[in-house]
């Protein structure tokens, strides 16, 4: 989902990335609805105990669709140029930064022979 600059952001838009932002934009606002009305239906708790699952669930799938809606805008340019700057600079820093560090640790994390067939001879 991410990109780098405004050209790979327009060729994803287009692409299965802009299409899945879509469909999953749609799918969560169908599922958030359904949760709307399984939490007016649900036995109320007095609060003492927290919120209820039914209400933990809408809050998840609100927060979920925020996040979601915030991605397809970028995606469908209807951010302005500071937070198009920002996504570019998170992806370029995720790929630059977070990536190395995440194979670094998985690769001191493996130990042992057969971990990834590398010896498996047909």
């Amino acid at each position: 989902m991410a990109a780098q600059n405004q050209e790979e952001l327009k060729l994803k838009a287009g692409g299965t990335q802009g299409a899945t932002l879509k469909a999953r934009s749609e799918a969560l606002s169908h599922f958030l609805k359904e949760a709307h009305q399984a939490a007016s239906s649900a036995p109320q708790s007095d609060g003492s105990k927290g919120p209820s699952y039914e209400q933990r669930q809408v809050q998840f799938l609100e927060d979920k669709l925020a996040a979601n809606r915030m991605l397809l805008e970028t995606y469908q340019g209807q951010t302005g140029p500071e937070a198009q700057k920002a996504f570019f600079d998170a992806a370029t820093k995720s790929w630059q930064d977070g990536v190395p560090d995440v194979l670094n640790k998985l690769e001191e994390a493996i130990k042992g022979t057969y971990v990834l067939g590398d010896q498996v001879v047909s």
